[in-house]
C-alpha cells in the first residue's frame, strides 16, 4: 500500500524544524526542477533574483522564521481558522 499525501504530510510535522524546512525547499525545488515549460521557471528565476537584491540592498529586511510562524497563527486565529 503506497502512502497518501496526507500520511507523508503527518509523517513529516514529526521532524525537527530544520528538516521540514529543508523537506519543504526540495519540494519546491523539485517543482521547479522537474519542468513545467521553459517560460515559468524564467519567471521563478527573475522572481528570486529580484527578491535577493532586494535583500542585498536593504531595500526589504529578512524575517525570522518564528516571526512569521507567529503572524501567520495570529491570522488564523483571527480568522476562526486555525
Amino acid at each position: 500500500m503506497n502512502p497518501t499525501s496526507h500520511d507523508i504530510f503527518t509523517a513529516a510535522l514529526n521532524l525537527p524544524e530544520d528538516d521540514r524546512i529543508r523537506l519543504a525547499g526540495d519540494l519546491l525545488q523539485s517543482v521547479i526542477a522537474s519542468g513545467g515549460d521553459a517560460e515559468r521557471q524564467a519567471k521563478w528565476r527573475q522572481e528570486i533574483g529580484r527578491r535577493w537584491q532586494e535583500l542585498e540592498s536593504g531595500e526589504v529586511q529578512a524575517v525570522p522564521w518564528s516571526e512569521v510562524d507567529r503572524r501567520l497563527q495570529q491570522m488564523l486565529d483571527n480568522s476562526g481558522h486555525a
